[in-house]
């Protein structure tokens, strides 16, 4: 295995998260350094059967490069998953969740005071859209992106 280089080398990070948001963020993390375990349920992150699927593969190639670098770890059931978070937990730097994890209801109450969590949310944890769920579409008309695209005369 060859020796890791990059300012993150030596932190652990664990994605807890299934969607797009957390994978991303754990690959800009592995990219530059950091150990990232990704926590799938047991029939395997939904990401991993997004389109466009290689022949073969048994992933997509969205998967593919989201999750190059990362390590997957799939508990055998709840009872695993609070051991095995416990113990990652203890020692990683940065969770990465996005409140949708099969996983989500075994995480530890109090893991350390200095492990950073990122909880990833397309409309946020409270607020009238909070329970929204959220698809690249959406973002790209709430944020405005599809009001300055498009054809004037037609919708966007």
């Amino acid at each position: 295995m060859p020796e890791q280089s990059g300012a993150l080398v030596g932190m652990t990070v664990v994605n807890l998260g299934g969607g797009l948001d957390t994978a991303y963020a754990a690959k800009l993390l592995s990219d530059l350094g950091a150990r990232t375990i990704w926590v799938e349920p047991p029939e395997g992150a939904a990401l991993r059967r997004r389109p466009p699927l290689a022949d073969g593969a048994g992933h997509g190639a969205i998967f593919a490069h989201l999750a190059s670098g990362a390590e997957s770890l799939v508990p055998a059931d709840h009872a695993d998953a609070r051991r095995v978070l416990r113990a990652l937990l203890a020692h990683a730097d940065v969770l990465l969740t996005d409140a949708a994890s099969h996983w989500q209801a075994d995480l530890p109450t109090a893991p350390h005071a200095q492990l950073i969590t990122a909880d990833l949310s397309p409309w946020g944890r409270s607020g009238p859209c909070a329970e929204w769920r959220g698809s690249d579409i959406a973002t790209w008309a709430m944020g405005g992106y599809m009001y300055f695209t498009g054809e004037p005369d037609r919708e966007p």
